[in-house]
């Protein structure tokens, strides 16, 4: 077993605990676990998973600073990256757009949002679009404005439809 995998596995187990109880020590306990494993990581996708979910996990027990902060460092490094993946840069645009939202910032959020829906079209990635269309449509729930959320969840089921999910 190599010290990468060792390190995941108490991540993962206090991440999945946390979110399958929404218990906030164990979502502290996971940062904790991240922050071990960043300081042993180079240029790696698992630095990028510690740091995208670390963000996620401070997210959760609104430490809204504290996730923005992951976020700067998540950014940083794909700004280094040669070629960084589409599906990480989507995924730090939607989690932007994350933060705005546990903040109320639902204007933010959906610029967010509309910018990931955008990325994913641009990047042909239809699955990731479709979750970027729903995360708008959850922000107008969140504001109370349903026929809007409605307009949404109905053009992310319309894509599902052109593209034969289920």
């Amino acid at each position: 077993v190599t010290g990468v995998q060792t390190c995941a596995l108490p991540i993962c187990s206090y991440h999945e605990w946390a979110e399958n109880t929404a218990d906030q020590d164990r979502y502290k306990q996971a940062v904790s676990f991240y922050e071990k494993t960043v300081s042993k990581q180079n240029d790696s996708i698992f630095l990028y998973e510690c740091h995208f979910y670390s963000a996620q996990c401070h997210l959760k027990i609104s430490e809204h600073s504290q996730a923005k902060n992951k976020l700067s460092q998540l950014k940083s490094i794909l700004d280094k990256s040669k070629k960084p993946e589409s599906t990480w840069i989507f995924k730090t645009i939607l989690l932007e757009g994350d933060i705005f939202l546990g903040e109320s910032d639902y204007s933010s959020s959906i610029d967010r949002y509309s910018k990931a829906e955008k990325f994913s079209k641009d990047n042909d990635l239809p699955l990731l679009r479709n979750e970027a269309i729903v995360s708008i449509g959850n922000t107008y729930i969140a504001q109370k404005n349903f026929s809007k959320a409605e307009e949404y969840l109905t053009k992310m089921e319309k894509e599902a439809d052109q593209n034969n999910w289920e």
